[in-house]
């Protein structure tokens, strides 16, 4: 874990996993900043975290653009419907940041599907945290070594056991 306190945003209305994962790294050397659009679900997850680290860093944001605007990584729990809407909000505050991108199960093709995300924020670190089906094992799959392995830190320290798939990604307009 960096000796410097990091700044991670989740940004979705923080189901399974992004709940998950804030909740394995709230104790840790991170602050969190947390935007989705049913604020009340954000406010309970805010007191659970706070209830069981009552010195965590924890701020609720009513702004995708302003939430990554402070982060150092980005993590989107988002259907993949609002992709496209959230990638426009923060693109200009995405600039050489990781962003992670939450997906269902990790199938042989998987990692081409992140060849949109890239399109549309390509200035910026794309990985993405595919769900396995059984917890705690995630699979993450991007094209920048560095930004694999500061996620593959992060989901370690949440519990998670991660297995990491290096793929180039081929950028394009969608």
């Amino acid at each position: 874990m960096p000796i410097t306190q990091q700044t991670i945003a989740i940004i979705g209305d923080h189901g399974k996993m992004g709940s998950a994962i804030a909740k394995g790294i709230v104790g840790g050397n991170y602050r969190l900043l947390l935007f989705g659009e049913k604020s009340e679900h954000l406010n309970s997850l805010a007191e659970t975290l706070y209830a069981e680290h009552p010195k965590a860093e924890i701020k609720v944001i009513d702004c995708a653009y302003e939430c990554s605007w402070e982060a150092d990584i980005i993590i989107l729990d988002i259907p993949k419907a609002y992709e496209k809407k959230i990638a426009e909000k923060i693109h200009d505050v995405a600039t050489q940041k990781i962003i992670v991108r939450i997906a269902g199960q990790f199938h042989e093709d998987s990692p081409n599907a992140d060849d949109r995300l890239q399109s549309r924020l390509p200035h910026s670190k794309n990985v993405t945290v595919f769900k396995h089906k059984t917890k705690p094992r995630v699979i993450i799959s991007g094209d920048d070594q560095e930004a694999l392995q500061s996620i593959s830190e992060l989901l370690k320290t949440a519990d998670f056991n991660v297995s990491i798939t290096l793929k180039p990604l081929k950028t394009g307009t969608y």
